[in-house]
């Protein structure tokens, strides 16, 4: 099988948080898509042992912010590649709480769109979380959002381990 098929989807790249009794996450995302037009509905995928899926689990809410196409390495490390379990990833994070009490993300954010879970499935690594859209707003009109395509080529950003995208030993296995 070639693996390198898996990086021909389009995805987009997305920080995803949530909040549960003062206590505030966010994780990078790959995989954040519309479900439904009406209603309006959104699912993300989380890694199970990731910090924010234990906040969207008990707080039944989440918040996508879409990532603008001039993000770096830098900036996605700092939601991405340490545990909010360990590390205040909002401590110098521009950001509000949303309806929801979501944090909103207002950094490299192009838009969010903030939801309160409706459905849960369990898909093995990672639960999908189905969630109705309650706020959305555009922050960033003349910013693009950035694709997982140009996070890779362009940023050089390899797949995490909680990536639902991750191939173990990505290096060796897959050319470019």
């Amino acid at each position: 099988m070639d693996l390198n098929a898996f990086f021909k989807m389009s995805y987009g790249l997305y920080v995803v948080s949530s909040a549960h009794e003062g206590q505030m996450s966010a994780y990078i995302a790959n995989t954040a898509f519309q479900v439904s037009s009406q209603p309006p509905r959104f699912g993300v995928s989380t890694h199970k042992e990731n910090h924010t899926t234990g906040l969207i689990e008990a707080s039944g809410v989440f918040c996508v912010g879409i990532l603008e196409r001039e993000i770096d390495l830098k900036y996605i490390g700092k939601f991405g590649f340490r545990s909010g379990s360990k590390f205040d990833k909002f401590a110098d994070t521009p950001h509000r709480l949303g309806l929801t009490g979501a944090p909103i993300v207002l950094d490299k954010v192009v838009a969010y769109i903030e939801c309160r879970v409706s459905h849960k499935l369990d898909v093995g690594t990672h639960l999908l979380y189905i969630g109705d859209a309650v706020d959305a707003q555009v922050l960033q009109p003349d910013k693009s959002p950035i694709t997982y395509a140009q996070y890779r080529s362009e940023v050089k950003g390899l797949t995490p381990k909680n990536a639902t995208t991750f191939v173990p030993d990505e290096r060796k296995t897959l050319k470019g």
